[in-house]
């Protein structure tokens, strides 16, 4: 058996040993990951001063292809465009002035209908106004005989009435029978009157029917289009009935609306009277002149509606009341402005002129627009050529080419 001192030396013995191979891994610990680190730094600067050198590439300056425009000083008149409709100048309602049954109506007689002057619309029944036509030509036939015997009566009367009176003066008759001979005399004068003012009345109703048979037959007051035709034969149509509305042709008016600020720019103290427009409709321009305004202003329309009579307009054209229209009408003159598209404007007022191929700023102001178009004034002499290539890098001094 061990003796205690002994066994003490051993534990001791054997913790120094513990400690010391402690102390060998904590060493391996910080030694190997500093080694490996070592080796990497060694490795990259051997291949950074082993690699090929790379000859540097020099700066090129890019050149930017753009469109441009020769600036040119004009005097320009810009068109400012509304919208309207148009309507009809001359309308009448075609009423009958008789009545009675539709017998034949026109071939044109229909909805929008083309017809020119005098083309027959419709033919009422006349039978009533030719018997009234017949009834009373008898009448004055017959009256016109016993006026004729009224004339003789008077002229027996007369020869009596001189002859009573020679009579009378030799004493031969008394004075009552020349009485009553001139008394059958007047008589016969008043008869006579009555008659011819009843002849001159049957004469003015003769007139009258010839005229109603005339409005029997029912044509064309001028060249223009039907519309809202509401009869057909066997129909029976009364006095004052409308039976169709017709339009006049060469007088189509384009109506269309005016802000007060554009009728207080142009279109104020008159001036717009005469003033010439287009209308275009369906791809077609059209001639026209501002004639009038309407006659009473609705403050809360906020403007006025302009009328403009359309030049021109024949029975051909396929223009028709209600149909939707641009009215383009020139604006005030500007002098000496310069022309170019909207996208050619940077921040509302520079444009950029090619000068030794550079690009550079030019300070401008706007006149007036005209469609996409502006019309600008600005520091630059005729001829500058001024960019119209709209792109984002654009700036004072960039290397451009005009293509």
């Amino acid at each position: 058996m061990k003796h205690g001192k002994d066994i003490r030396r051993g534990a001791a013995e054997r913790v120094k040993a513990l400690r010391k191979l402690g102390a060998s891994r904590r060493l391996l610990t910080v030694f190997i990951p500093v080694t490996i680190m070592a080796v990497g730094v060694a490795a990259a600067s051997y291949m950074i001063a082993t690699r090929p050198e790379v000859a540097a590439k020099p700066v090129v300056e890019r050149v930017w292809t753009v469109a441009a425009i020769p600036a040119e000083f004009k005097t320009a008149q810009p068109e400012r465009r509304f919208y309207g409709r148009i309507v009809a100048g001359r309308a009448i309602d075609v009423r009958p002035e008789v009545s009675g049954r539709v017998l034949e109506i026109g071939p044109n007689f229909v909805e929008g209908g083309v017809v020119r002057k005098g083309d027959p619309l419709v033919r009422i029944d006349a039978f009533d106004h030719e018997a009234k036509l017949k009834e009373i030509e008898a009448d004055l036939k017959g009256w016109r005989g016993m006026l004729e015997r009224d004339r003789e009566r008077i002229e027996l009367l007369k020869r009596d009435v001189a002859r009573r009176e020679r009579l009378v003066k030799r004493g031969n008759a008394s004075e009552k029978t020349l009485d009553d001979s001139r008394l059958s005399l007047s008589e016969a004068r008043q008869q006579l009157i009555d008659r011819q003012t009843n002849i001159e009345r049957r004469e003015v109703d003769l007139l009258r029917v010839r005229r109603d048979l005339a409005d029997t037959d029912m044509t064309a007051p001028f060249d223009g289009f039907l519309v809202d035709v509401t009869t057909a034969v066997g129909k029976f149509v009364n006095v004052g009935d409308t039976i169709a509305k017709a339009i006049a042709a060469g007088r189509l008016e384009a109506r269309f609306h005016v802000s007060n600020q554009e009728f207080r720019r142009f279109l104020s103290d008159g001036n717009y009277r005469g003033l010439k427009a287009r209308v275009v409709w369906a791809g077609q321009a059209f001639e026209a002149l501002l004639d009038r305004i309407e006659s009473e202003v609705r403050t809360g329309s906020g403007g006025v509606e302009v009328f403009a009579s359309i030049a021109d307009v024949t029975i051909d054209t396929d223009l028709r009341p209600g149909a939707f229209v641009e009215v383009y009408v020139p604006g005030p003159r500007y002098e000496e402005v310069v022309r170019i598209p909207e996208e050619a404007l940077y921040g509302g007022d520079t444009v950029y002129r090619v000068e030794n191929g550079r690009l550079w700023p030019r300070q401008v102001t706007v006149a007036a627009r005209d469609g996409t178009d502006l019309l600008i004034r600005g520091a630059f002499e005729p001829g500058d050529h001024l960019v119209t290539t709209r792109f984002p890098e654009v700036g004072p001094g960039l290397k451009v080419q005009v293509r």
